[in-house]
Formats: C-alpha cells, sequence, structure tokens
C-alpha cells in the first residue's frame, strides 16, 4: 500500500507589516544614509567624485522604493487583510446568513463551515431552553435550511480528496436531525396554539381564521417530511381543528335560540353538536365542551 500522502494545512492569512509613517521613512532614512557611507567604502578609489554620486544615487533609489513599498505595496496588502478580517468577523457574527447567493465567496470553507454549525448548535440549545415558544424553533429549522441549501451546492464542486467533503457531508447529517427535531416541535406548537385559539374564537370567521393557520402549519410540515409518523398522526389533528369549528358553531346557534326564547330548537342544535363529538367518554379536547353542552340541555330541559 502506498502511503497517503496528507493535503498541506490551510495558513491563515498574516498580518501584514506596518508601521506608522514616522516610524517607517525615519527607518529608510537610516538606511539610506548607511547606504550611503557604505557606497563610498566600497568603491574608494581616490577621486571623490564619482564616489559621491553612486552613493546619492543608491541613497535616493532607496528612499524612492521605500515610498512606493509603503505606499503602494505595504498600504495594498494592509488593505486587503483590514477586508479579509471585517468580511471574516462577519461571518462569524452570522455564519450562514453571510454566505448568501449576493455575498458568497469562492468556495464554503472550513471555517466557515465550523462557524455555521457552531451557530445552529447555540441557537437550537436556546430554543431547547425556552421549549414552548415556536418561533425559536422556526428560527433554528430555517437556519439548517439555508445550511443545507449551501452544502449542497458546495459538494459538487469538492474535490473527492478534500477535508472538506468529510467535513460538509458530517455538517449535513447534524442540520438534518437538527431540522427534523425543531421542525416538528414547531408544528406540533403552533398548530395546537392554532386550534386552541379557533376553539375559543368568538365568531365563525376567527375560527376560520385560526383553523386555516393550523391546516396550514401542518400542510408545511408535511412537505419537508411527508412519511413522518408523527405528521401523519397530526392528521388527526387537522380533523380536530374542523370538527372544533363545526362544535362551536352549533354550540353559538344554539345559545342564540336560547336567548331568543327558542328551547326547542336550542336543545336540537345542542345535541347535533354532542353527536358530532362522539359517544368516546375519554377526557380529550372536547371533553370540557361536552359537559357544557349537556349541562346547558339539562338546565333548558328543566327550565
Amino acid at each position: 500500500m502506498g502511503t497517503r500522502t496528507l493535503p498541506p494545512k490551510r495558513k491563515l492569512a498574516r498580518k501584514p507589516f506596518w508601521l506608522p509613517a514616522s516610524s517607517f521613512y525615519f527607518l529608510i532614512a537610516a538606511i539610506a544614509v548607511a547606504s550611503f557611507f557604505l557606497v563610498i567604502g566600497i568603491f574608494s578609489t581616490g577621486n571623490q567624485e564619482p564616489e559621491l554620486v553612486i552613493a546619492g544615487l543608491t541613497s535616493s533609489g532607496i528612499l524612492i522604493a521605500g515610498v512606493i513599498v509603503r505606499e503602494v505595496v505595504l498600504r495594498h496588502a494592509r488593505e486587503r487583510y483590514i477586508l479579509e478580517r471585517n468580511r471574516l468577523d462577519s461571518n462569524l457574527r452570522n455564519p450562514v446568513a453571510a454566505f448568501s447567493e449576493k455575498t458568497a465567496p469562492a468556495k464554503f470553507t472550513l471555517e466557515m463551515n465550523s462557524a455555521a454549525l457552531d451557530h445552529i448548535r447555540k441557537k437550537s440549545e436556546a430554543a431547547k431552553v425556552f421549549r414552548r415558544l415556536p418561533a425559536g424553533h422556526k428560527e433554528v429549522f430555517e437556519l439548517c435550511e439555508e445550511y443545507q441549501r449551501i452544502v449542497s451546492a458546495e459538494i459538487p464542486n469538492v474535490h473527492p480528496d478534500s477535508p472538506r467533503l468529510k467535513a460538509l457531508i458530517r455538517g449535513n447529517k447534524e442540520a438534518s436531525k437538527v431540522h427534523k427535531w425543531h421542525l416538528l416541535m414547531w408544528a406540533e406548537i403552533e398548530s395546537r396554539s392554532f386550534a386552541s385559539e379557533a376553539r375559543e374564537a368568538q365568531n365563525a370567521e376567527q375560527r376560520g381564521e385560526f383553523a386555516q393557520k393550523a391546516i396550514r402549519t401542518l400542510e408545511f410540515a408535511l412537505t419537508r417530511y411527508p412519511e413522518e409518523p408523527e405528521l401523519r398522526d397530526s392528521a388527526e389533528l387537522l380533523d380536530e381543528v374542523l370538527l372544533s369549528i363545526k362544535i362551536a358553531g352549533f354550540v353559538s346557534d344554539a345559545e342564540e335560540f336560547a336567548l331568543s326564547g327558542d328551547r326547542t330548537s336550542a336543545i336540537g342544535t345542542y345535541k347535533y353538536a354532542l353527536e358530532s363529538i362522539g359517544e368516546d367518554s375519554d377526557p380529550g379536547p372536547f371533553f370540557e365542551i361536552r359537559e357544557r353542552i349537556e349541562r346547558a340541555i339539562e338546565k333548558l330541559e328543566t327550565e
């Protein structure tokens, strides 16, 4: 078996050499003076005129070269360093968002990949602390989707022997797990919240609005994980939401009949609501409303 050659490590850009103007030009002047006397010493032939000319030209050349080096070469290197540092700082503050289609660098580096995953992990932990707040879970799975989009576009361009390939594949698997967990949590919390709002709404329009929000939430989750058992089971929740609207409508109509003095219609409408709930006596989402309806019927029948 041949010896595997490891790819060279990617070095971080070093900070370019830079001195304040006064210090730099003092240093250049000192070098120019030293070179002046050095040239005189080297070319000492007894005829001082050519020696002075050569020494003067040499020291002048050093001064001119020093100005060019500082104002062109070093300044350009420093400006490029500052630009790269600012871009890296921006990437670390928001690694995933920074790598967008409009501002994307040439490639998604190992450093950016690591920073993006760390960002997702921190957001995930924060969302778990405030477990019942859906907004935190939504932010995490949206970050994961953006990360997965970046990785999916990047992997085809990565060389098979590049260390980035394994890192991106591992990161994609991790992001997939985090994405699934937080999306399911978000869908459960959000849809149940809307279902509860629909049951407690004061009119049919509001009930329908909240019910549609619950349905859209679950439908969105099902587009991501259509075969997920938890989401397939949530189809029952959709039925629950729609049934809650139907029952709430019956109850509202029955209460209006009762207020108008039409006890027969009120009792009949309440019974329609009970039939919709069914005969299951186990405590469930409609247990309290069923008891409320039964008490209302009993009251109307005894009046």
